[in-house]
């Protein structure tokens, strides 16, 4: 029973984190060119997650997450973490922790 309730907390605890992408680097999804260059796919950044339309962008840059609400989620540049706005989260691709704190 010891073993059970263990295995219950520890995939509760695992769940509650993987909902939760505040903190994370990401960048837009990428694709490898036939010269061997990433290019981004377009994004569309909205200044609220409520808002219907927002401008379309396909610059290549790293994001820390700051906020979430649904699948939307609230972006800053890594660097110089000036706000970017509000993407859908399937747009983007994690990235390692390391290519945030520059």
């Amino acid at each position: 029973m010891k073993k059970l309730c263990i295995i219950a907390s520890l995939f509760v605890s695992l769940s509650a984190q993987a909902g939760n992408h505040v903190g994370q680097c990401v960048m837009p999804k990428s694709t490898v060119q036939k010269d061997g260059r990433l290019a981004s796919k377009p994004i569309v950044v909205k200044a609220s997650p409520k808002d219907k339309e927002g401008k379309v962008e396909s610059k290549l840059w790293t994001m820390s997450i700051v906020g979430q609400e649904g699948t939307m989620v609230q972006v800053v540049e890594a660097e110089s973490k000036k706000p970017i706005g509000w993407v859908q989260f399937k747009d983007l691709e994690l990235q390692e922790p390391r290519n945030c704190n520059l």
